[in-house]
């Protein structure tokens, strides 16, 4: 099943740019696996949104491979979403209103976790 479409996951500058199947997969396993909707905060930048938003240099979002996805309300569910994340993505990032989650093991060889 698809629970997200590319409305939600394109880049918001308008240029059309979207993420790549791959991470759309995971995205729709994610929420299959925690049972509830997720909202995407932000989906692919292109260079121009990803400067704008003070996204990183190297930004996964940047190659269509990132995604933020608003914390539920429900501390259950965010524990849900993080111990789903962290067990199928290999790229994790803690924020205060989101959560980043990324397959960066598909360009580069090493996992990433952190709090910001």
């Amino acid at each position: 099943m698809t629970y997200f479409q590319p409305s939600e996951t394109k880049c918001k500058c308008g240029c059309g740019q979207d993420i790549l199947p791959a991470l759309r997969d995971a995205l729709d396993d994610l929420r299959e696996m925690v049972g509830f909707p997720l909202e995407v905060a932000s989906g692919f930048r292109c260079p121009k949104r990803n400067a704008l938003v003070g996204g990183a240099r190297d930004s996964m979002h940047l190659r269509g491979l990132a995604c933020d996805l608003v914390w539920p309300v429900s501390v259950s569910d965010r524990h849900a979403l993080a111990r789903e994340a962290l067990a199928s993505f290999s790229g994790v990032g803690f924020y205060e209103t989101f959560i980043h989650v990324d397959l960066r093991h598909l360009v580069k060889k090493r996992l990433s976790l952190w709090v910001n």
